[in-house]
């Protein structure tokens, strides 16, 4: 198969994104492992984030919205990015990077069971397939017990998959508002009202060493910034269901790091579980792609 110019540029900016995104937990575990709370790395990394997208708005003219539809991005801010950022944290921490994760990526199903409610979009069954083979797999993770060497309690699992729950909102909310304003609007917005939001709970840790910043730095420059802008700059060049596709190569190059620099490891069971959900994904996205060639 030959690409395009535009196609393979598109691609390198698919996997850029994956990429970023892949080294949150990696980021994540080091000032929580100083002591640092999963509140507070949270709020740093929302901060940090919210910091480059304002200059990159302001410097380019995209901070204008109406007083109602700030309002909108302020609601979003306050679940999509405060609470969110805040479940990821504390999925990380409880559960290893590796089941994190994993569990994140949940959130395809969530948006189609609730694309279903709002949207009215159909249910098929090749979809159907997909999330029973989801829930088996997510039911093998939780047997598992997570990645972390000493076998993490369930509570890893519930905020995995809360966080994809809470992150299958930004599909839905991206469904309608991407059509209105660009993503460095929408996120400029919403990371500093997340940021906000978070402030007055967080009790922040004396004494974080140069690499604590160096990690939370990294976790706003690099996994929310610089990932979220190469997600955009593949999807103008790439259509929505192949990027979809290649993003999720981000679970498995997460758990390939957090195997290597962590020593974080599946059981056998895990690793099916995580194969299963991983499939799944595929099966589901490749369904909405051939659904949208057909109707084409």
């Amino acid at each position: 198969m030959v690409f395009s110019d535009s196609a393979k540029t598109g691609y390198f900016f698919a996997f850029m994104a994956a990429a970023c995104w892949s080294l949150l937990g990696i980021f994540s575990r080091v000032p929580i492992s100083h002591g640092v709370s999963a509140l507070e790395v949270a709020f740093w990394r929302a901060a940090f984030g919210a910091i480059v997208f304002v200059a990159h708005g302001l410097i380019y003219g995209l901070y204008k919205v109406r007083l109602q539809e700030a309002l909108v991005l302020c609601a979003f801010g306050t679940i999509g990015v405060g609470f969110f950022f805040t479940v990821i944290q504390l999925s990380i921490e409880t559960g290893g990077a590796a089941l994190a994760s994993i569990m994140l990526y949940t959130a395809p199903f969530w948006v189609v069971l609730f694309a279903r409610i709002l949207f009215k979009e159909r249910i098929t069954m090749f979809k159907a397939l997909a999330l029973a083979v989801a829930v088996g797999g997510v039911a093998l993770l939780c047997l598992s017990g997570g990645g972390l060497p000493d076998n993490s309690d369930m509570r890893g699992v519930f905020w995995g998959v809360l966080s994809g729950l809470l992150y299958s909102m930004h599909f839905l909310f991206g469904k309608v508002y991407l059509k209105r304003f660009s993503a460095i609007t929408i996120y400029m917005y919403c990371l500093s009202v997340g940021a906000l939001v978070m402030l007055p709970l967080v009790d922040f840790a004396p004494g974080k060493t140069l690499a604590d910043w160096g990690a939370m730095l990294g976790l706003g420059v690099i996994c929310t910034y610089a990932a979220y802008m190469n997600y955009c700059a593949g999807l103008k060049r790439l259509d929505a269901g192949k990027m979809a596709v290649l993003c999720n190569l981000e679970p498995v190059l997460a758990t390939i790091m957090a195997m290597l620099i962590w020593d974080e490891m599946f059981s056998l069971t895990g690793w099916i579980g995580a194969a299963m959900v991983l499939g799944a994904i595929f099966l589901i996205l490749f369904d909405t792609k051939e659904e949208t060639e057909q109707n084409a």
